[in-house]
């Protein structure tokens, strides 16, 4: 993975993280809160361009279930669609599909945490007597 990989992949976790954090708790709720829908819909539309423009096909071939063409086309729907934009359906997406994607992510970043390095048996600290 390149470094430029890497930032994006962190891009892509950190915003979904951000979408999960301020979420509503339903659909009506959803519906109702607009700052939330402008933020949600302009994530969606940079992690969509980060996926298509900055991630392998190398990388994206590694994760089959994650339905690549569909989160492509979210930023064209946007950009282009944003009069008629379905809210129900920004809200399924964030509700239920970014799970795979944000496996995928996750599983890509993994090998890049540095591993702790193991205590010997017996090194173990013992607090004062």
């Amino acid at each position: 993975m390149t470094d430029r990989e890497e930032r994006y992949l962190n891009y892509i976790r950190d915003s979904i993280l951000r979408i999960r954090r301020h979420k509503p708790p339903g659909l009506d709720a959803f519906l109702l809160d607009e700052v939330f829908q402008d933020m949600v819909t302009w994530r969606l539309q940079t992690i969509s361009d980060a996926a298509r423009n900055h991630l392998s096909d190398e990388l994206r071939q590694r994760h089959p279930k994650v339905p690549w063409r569909q989160v492509f086309g979210f930023r064209n729907v946007a950009a282009h669609g944003y009069a008629g934009l379905n809210l129900q359906l920004v809200w399924e997406i964030i509700d239920t599909n970014l799970d795979e994607l944000l496996s995928a992510v996750a599983a890509e970043l993994e090998p890049q945490r540095p591993q702790r390095k193991k205590r010997k048996p017996g090194l173990e600290k013992h607090p004062p007597s």
